[in-house]
């Protein structure tokens, strides 16, 4: 099973992807937050497997904040969601493994939180 952290700073988004994700069988939403302020240390105390974090997250999404999480021991998945296509060479420029548009369908969503590749 693999256990998702959500970063955004809009809780219905945050519901809604949380219904979406647990529809599949192998997600589990293992935590959630609103801000990046300690967000390492939550991801790590999660032992999640993947982070979709928003890109505009209230305290600052950058190169620095997805080193920091890539540093963790388990070394999570991090997924960068942004509301602007244009949005997804700076998200992969700053360490982002993979990025997904939030107007995309729940199919892409889904196919970005499975995919390992970096695409």
């Amino acid at each position: 099973m693999t256990g998702i952290y959500l970063a955004d700073d809009d809780a219905d988004g945050r519901q809604a992807l949380r219904l979406l994700l647990e529809r599949q069988l192998d997600f589990r939403v293992v935590g959630e937050a609103a801000h990046a302020h300690g967000l390492v240390a939550l991801v790590d105390a999660s032992q999640a497997d993947l982070v979709l974090l928003d890109w505009k997250l209230p305290g600052g999404v950058d190169a620095w904040l997805l080193a920091d999480l890539h540093r963790i021991a388990h070394r999570p998945h991090i997924i960068v969601l942004g509301s602007h296509p244009d949005q997804k060479a700076a998200a992969i420029a700053a360490g982002a493994d993979a990025f997904a548009d939030k107007g995309s369908t729940p199919e892409r969503l889904i196919d970005a939180a499975t995919a390992r590749d970096g695409q």
